[in-house]
């Protein structure tokens, strides 16, 4: 049983039961969360070669290496939106392949952490100038270091503390720098309407789903300011799309020659927040 992870109120109310895991909703503060929670040993086992490679409806992705040319677009996209100085030095927490930090600019400081030791190995050989380390962030992550920019690109909800880890992030940034988070909005009308199909009700990967209300609320307790969020269209290849067609709806359509081609997609139901110090 799990508190809830912004308030850590008990109080709570079942809202269905996706995959054999609880979710609920605080009654306090309206987080809507997974009643789970794993261990350490639980996420080194989920988080490997196939939650990136061969994932089907419990796991992540057909193949996350195929989805580069969109997931750089999108970097690009987003990086440019943060209106950055020439120069600084970025923390993108949970970087996965790296793809986050191989599109900053050469003239900023790259740093990464990922969990996953599969996706650590393939962060490091797409990085080799940056500073990548295997784990999650904790206070001793690269030990003093100040960052202008922090980033959680679809992490935040994967995290069992996020108010612990946000907290960390506000510590490791300088004062006026910027924390930078994209994750889904709970409250989004796609979301009312799929209900429990909603695609990223993907228990026990996803522990928390947030809202704006919500969002904004774990930010402004650990003292983050200036929160602006934005529902931006991000870039999918074609052959994602089916692929969860495939694992969350049964809907099993022919990959056509068109399952490369990269396509911009926007439900309104994926945040970009950022805030600053």
């Amino acid at each position: 049983m799990v508190d809830c992870r912004i308030c850590d109120s008990k109080n709570k109310k079942l809202l269905f039961n996706k995959y054999g895991f609880d979710i609920v909703k605080c009654n306090n503060c309206s987080l809507v969360y997974s009643d789970f929670h794993p261990t350490n040993k639980f996420l080194e086992k989920y988080y490997c070669k196939n939650y990136f490679v061969g994932g089907k409806k419990k796991l992540g992705y057909d193949n996350y290496g195929h989805e580069e040319q969109s997931s750089r677009l999108t970097a690009r996209k987003r990086i440019g939106s943060l209106k950055l100085s020439q120069t600084g030095s970025v923390l993108d927490a949970g970087c996965a392949y790296g793809f986050y930090l191989s599109e900053m600019p050469s003239s900023w400081n790259k740093y990464g952490v990922e969990i996953s030791h599969f996706a650590f190995s393939k962060a490091i050989k797409l990085n080799p100038d940056a500073h990548i380390k295997r784990g999650i962030l904790t206070k001793r992550t690269f030990d003093n270091r100040k960052f202008d920019l922090i980033t959680f690109w679809d992490v935040v909800e994967h995290l069992d503390n996020p108010a612990e880890v946000m907290a960390v992030a506000y510590k490791k940034l300088k004062k006026g720098g910027k924390l930078a988070i994209s994750t889904g909005d709970v409250s989004s009308l796609f979301s009312k309407i799929q209900r429990s199909k909603w695609h990223l009700f993907t228990p026990p990967q996803h522990l928390s789903f947030f809202s704006p209300t919500t969002i904004k609320l774990l930010l402004k307790s650990i003292g983050f300011k200036n929160i602006n969020i934005s529902h931006s269209p991000a870039y999918y290849p074609v052959s994602y799309v089916f692929h969860k067609l495939d694992s969350m709806y049964g809907i099993n359509l022919p990959m056509f020659t068109i399952k490369d081609l990269v396509v911009p997609i926007n439900l309104g139901d994926i945040m970009v927040v950022t805030a600053i110090k």
